[in-house]
């Protein structure tokens, strides 16, 4: 049996994975099956690591009590050979564990590609024939400056000339940092773990994790050159979590005081005095044996270092950076001086940038491009690598965006003589890197920065500045920041609990103090970083604990991001009463009555359900013992629609204006500009537009309420008043204007407008408004049209994307929320009337955006270039990445129809705002096609025929960039809301979430599942007709957005 599971694992395996997933009884227990049950379950593809806690808890426990004297070693000549000797474990034999990389590092969609077949050295290996490793870690050291600037470069012809023609010295351009305070930023780059919790905090200043040791125990010389004094702060002090980190495992060790040298830079010396120590130290080595030297250099910490006998720069940081590019040039004279230069390997970065044109340590108050951006280099001769194809990779890295926490795991690799399991930590509750030598990094990587540590430690005046950066798909660098302090940084103009985003590239150029490189936060940018969420969620290139950390649900909080959620779909083609919302079935009543006014017999229907209603609040108000609708128009939230805003945008946001409304029990009133504003025509006495003359709220929600102060209060008043509030800033709380009405009474109003209300939102609402439990949720249901007990009662227990689509459902149910006015209902009606398609028979649609629906939102554009990314080697890869072909929207047709063969046809109309490239797909899709008038008949496969219907141009799509006319505009709208009504009454509706469209449908198609309500179930008690999404995300997140 012994011999059986040896040749499995073998099999599987020729390198174990060290056994320390428990206390030391578990690695001293025998040769076992449990063992290698365990080791089998940790290293299979797909991991299991949700099986190991059982055996795992088992198998320390028989540890524990039978066996405590050995030892095995991880290798499996060590597992042939049986028990051995255990060994004591002090800090100089510590010996870094190498698991064997998981098949989930290779999954990675975006480019990531671990290589396996490099030789691994084992750890019974001789540090003969290794390569001797220099790594600098530098205080300050901002890559913005020293690379982006003319002065910079002009500081450094050294590096430059490196940068320029050696082919083996690597620069990274796109470095990003941990933090711009070093108690963070050093620990780092030492250890390769930023932590995310207090217990990897800990884990994390144990003595032992600097990779020093790691060197120490493969039998190198090392030696710590230290600028920066090892003072009596250092060792015992403020600072004494980065001791261990500069002298652990260290042979030899040299900082000024040891020197008795003169602390001309604050509490370090010039670097290059160091040199000559470094030149003995190498060259009284013995031969045969590598070494591995580190360097804490300081010359870029404030004062920032100058040689006087130079002339200067116009600053004295790039004073400092040409003393900096005179150590490296020395340096590289010294290990060519000395025979070592072809043998050994130099990594430099920076634990932070700086930011010296603002001000004095802007790092540890704030953070900016210049301090985020760390310079990054590695000189790394080929002929030293395991695997040739390694300086590819290098060289591509060094156009991505890396990040200081890539040192540890690249320098490891170099140690281990091939790729190196860079999630080592991330077990521990840390922020990995990735080794650069290995993996060619994605190009929309999120790099994550996270002042923790410091944070914590940091008492006068305790502070967070986080950051995620990433690149867009143009490749353009941003950075989404969060400042939370005691005080404002005039200097920077941020404020004590803001969010910004922050440029890179040419705009630190400029180093005039003036250039913030730093703006709001903007839609374009929340849709840029909810990918950025989504990327560290399901990225292999992270631990899972990483996606669950405080820092990342709170950015995704703030930008919108919700993971894709489960939902119960509904197949019948004949939804319940008054279930599918109001808008179909008033079209339905007016296309019937040849064009005349609703029947008084649906007002009475709509009059009883809002008597019921009433009732059913009143019946209620002694158990809740509050009024639960205020009828008063004393509260109101005065919604401003944008005028210019698409109409499904302007629809999208009134649903969210509803949802704020009834949650804090105001009066929703719709205010528009007048309608020569939004015509732009004086006297104008077309066709109505503004969003007030399209849709006719309903009493429950308007309270029946007037424009308050009508008296005193214009348009132009109540928008000036709407921006002075100042809402985009995320910090603010609801603000209220009273102004007096005619009748006497105040009213209290808080004005919002299309734009902001999104942001407001998200910052003062959304988190309440998911608060569970909430007595004041069964209140909220009351107010948005829960007509039973049950209905109220689940929704105050629901959370999550559950309980925005209940949500959604009490909207959209009979209550008319998205009411058309008489006149609008009409033109729609008479519209869809004159289509040739009967749409009372059976059909699908499809809704299908293009061009800037898609290249004008960041996680759309994404989704777009993956998926054409996908198709290389294919004719169509060509293609631009603006759109998802139609083809795509039709494969759940095509995989059915290998199931099945129907030869019937899909009868599918589409609503799309570029009908002719739509027109050009369909007839590509199969020479057998037929033309009726509008109807397009085609049969790809004998098991498969479509007839398409393709919703007409557009006024405004046909002469884009041309003003259109008011009636022009109009009629686009009427056509807009006609394929809206099409789009909602289909069988099947395929789209996606990107377009308002796609979103407003999905909403429009809840359903209360009301045998789920009446049993008090929380499984599916919404229910969504028919919708497959076509791409993107699969879930919207809450109605309107």
């Amino acid at each position: 049996q012994r011999n059986a599971i040896l040749s499995q694992v073998h099999n599987f395996s020729t390198r174990p994975s060290s056994l320390l997933f428990c206390p030391n009884a578990l690695k001293s227990f025998p040769f076992t099956t449990l063992q290698l049950i365990i080791e089998k379950m940790a290293t299979t593809t797909p991991p299991r690591r949700h099986l190991i806690p059982a055996p795992l808890a088992a198998a320390c426990l028989l540890g524990s009590m039978l066996f405590a004297v050995t030892n095995i070693k991880p290798t499996y000549e060590s597992l042939l050979r049986g028990p051995v000797e255990m060994t004591p474990v002090t800090p100089e034999n510590i010996e870094e564990p190498r698991r064997q990389l998981s098949i989930s590092t290779f999954l990675d969609p975006k480019s990531t590609m671990v290589r396996s077949d490099a030789p691994i050295m084992s750890d019974s290996a001789s540090s003969e024939n290794m390569p001797n490793v220099i790594y600098l870690q530098h205080e300050s050291l901002s890559g913005a400056v020293m690379l982006n600037t003319d002065e910079g470069v002009a500081a450094t012809p050294f590096f430059n000339k490196m940068k320029n023609e050696n082919d083996d010295f690597y620069v990274f351009e796109g470095g990003r940092t941990v933090s711009g305070i070093t108690i963070d930023a050093l620990p780092a780059l030492m250890s390769g773990c930023a932590p995310t919790t207090k217990d990897s905090v800990k884990w994390l200043h144990e003595i032992g994790r600097p990779v020093g040791y790691n060197f120490k125990s493969r039998g190198y010389n090392t030696a710590s050159f230290s600028s920066r004094a090892l003072d009596s702060d250092m060792k015992k002090g403020h600072w004494s979590m980065l001791y261990d980190v500069i002298v652990g495992g260290m042979d030899y060790v040299v900082d000024p005081l040891k020197m008795k040298w003169k602390l001309e830079n604050a509490e370090g010396s010039d670097d290059r005095k160091m040199l000559p120590l470094i030149e003995e130290w190498i060259s009284g080595l013995e031969s045969g044996k590598p070494f591995y030297a580190q360097m804490y250099n300081f010359n870029q910490h404030y004062p920032h270092a100058k040689d006087e006998s130079k002339p200067g720069f116009s600053h004295r940081y790039f004073d400092s950076l040409a003393t900096t590019d005179e150590f490296l040039e020395t340096l590289f004279d010294i290990l060519d001086r000395t025979g070592h230069l072809e043998n050994t390997i130099v990594v430099g970065s920076g634990d932070h940038g700086e930011d010296p044109f603002k001000d004095s340590y802007v790092r540890l108050s704030a953070l900016n491009s210049n301090v985020l951006h760390a310079a990054q280099y590695i000189y790394y001769p080929q002929h030293l690598m395991p695997d040739p194809s390694s300086a590819e990779r290098l060289r591509m890295n060094t156009q991505k965006m890396t990040h200081t926490l890539d040192m540890y795991p690249t320098i490891q690799s170099i140690l281990h003589g091939g790729p190196y399991d860079y999630l080592q930590h991330a077990d521990q509750d840390c922020i990995t890197g990735i080794d650069l030598a290995s993996v060619v990094i994605p190009d929309d990587r999120v790099a994550i920065t996270w002042n923790l540590v410091s944070s914590q430690i940091v008492r006068k005046q305790p502070a967070e500045f986080w950051a995620l950066s990433t690149r867009d798909s143009e490749g353009k660098d941003w950075s989404l920041y969060h400042r939370l302090s005691r005080n404002r940084h005039p200097k920077l103009k941020q404020g004590a609990n803001n969010f910004y985003v922050l440029e890179y590239g040419d705009c630190t150029r400029d180093t005039n103090p003036k250039n913030l490189c730093m703006m709001n936060v903007n839609q374009e940018h929340k849709e840029l970083f909810r990918g950025a969420v989504q990327w560290i969620k399901h990225t292999p290139l992270l631990g899972e604990g990483v996606g669950k950390s405080k820092l990342v649900k709170f950015f995704a909080e703030e930008v919108g991001w919700k993971e894709a959620g489960e939902i119960a779909v509904v197949t019948t083609d004949d939804p319940a009463p008054n279930a599918m919302g109001a808008l179909p079935q008033q079209l339905e009543a007016v296309a019937t009555a040849d064009d005349s006014d609703l029947s008084d017999e649906r007002h009475q229907a709509g009059s009883k359900s809002k008597g019921f209603f009433s009732s059913l609040v009143q019946s209620f108000q002694d158990a809740i013992g509050t009024r639960s609708v205020d009828l008063s128009c004393d509260d109101i939230l005065l919604f401003m629609p944008n005028r210019l805003a698409p109409i499904a945008s302007q629809m999208n946001g009134y649903l969210r204006a509803a949802m704020m409304a009834t949650f804090a029990n105001k009066a929703l009133v719709v205010m528009d500009a007048p309608q020569e504003l939004i015509c732009n025509v004086d006297g104008y006495a077309g066709p109505p537009l503004g969003l007030p003359n399209i849709i006719k709220s309903p009493e429950w929600l308007t309270r029946e309420c007037a424009i308050p102060c009508q008296a005193s209060h214009s348009y132009v008043d109540w928008n000036g008043i709407r921006l002075n509030m100042h809402l985009n800033d995320l910090s603010s709380t609801p603000f209220e204007h009273v102004c007096m009405n005619e009748n006497g009474r105040e009213s209290r109003v808080f004005p919002i407008g299309g734009d902001e209300i999104h942001n407001f939102f998200e910052s003062n609402f959304k988190e309440q408004m998911l608060q569970r439990p909430s007595p004041s949720a069964y209140e909220w249901a009351l107010r948005l049209g829960a007509t039973e007990p049950q209905e109220a009662e689940l929704f105050a227990q629901l959370e999550g994307d559950t309980m925005w689509d209940y949500l959604g459902a009490l909207l959209m149910r009979n209550e008319e929320v998205l009411h058309l006015q008489s006149d609008v209902a009409k033109d729609v009606a008479k519209l869809m009337k004159s289509r040739e398609l009967d749409t009372r028979l059976p059909y699908d649609a499809i809704d299908v955006r293009r061009g800037d629906a898609i290249l004008d939102r960041a996680d759309a554009r994404n989704f777009a270039i993956n998926y054409w990314d996908a198709q290389q080697g294919k004719p169509e890869a060509k293609e631009p990445h603006n759109y998802i072909p139609l083809i795509h929207y039709l494969r759940h047709y095509y995989d059915r129809s290998e199931e099945k063969c129907i030869k019937d046809d899909n009868v599918v109309i589409i609503s799309t705002n570029a009908p002719g490239e739509v027109r050009k797909e369909i007839d590509a899709l199969s020479r057998r096609r037929w033309v009726d008038g509008d109807i397009v008949s085609v049969r790809p496969k004998q098991c498969l025929a479509f007839k398409f219907v393709i919703s007409t141009p557009r006024k405004r799509d046909v002469s884009p960039g041309k003003d259109e006319s008011c009636t022009d505009r109009y009629d686009d709208l009427v056509a807009d809301i006609a394929d809206f009504i099409t789009m909602q009454k289909a069988n099947t509706f395929v789209g996606e979430f990107h377009s308002d469209w796609g979103r407003l449908v999905r909403t429009s198609r809840l359903m209360l599942n009301k045998a789920a309500i009446e049993e008090g179930s929380h499984n599916n008690p919404v229910l969504l007709k028919d919708m497959n999404v076509a791409w993107g995300y699969l879930h919207p997140g809450p109605p309107g957005w």
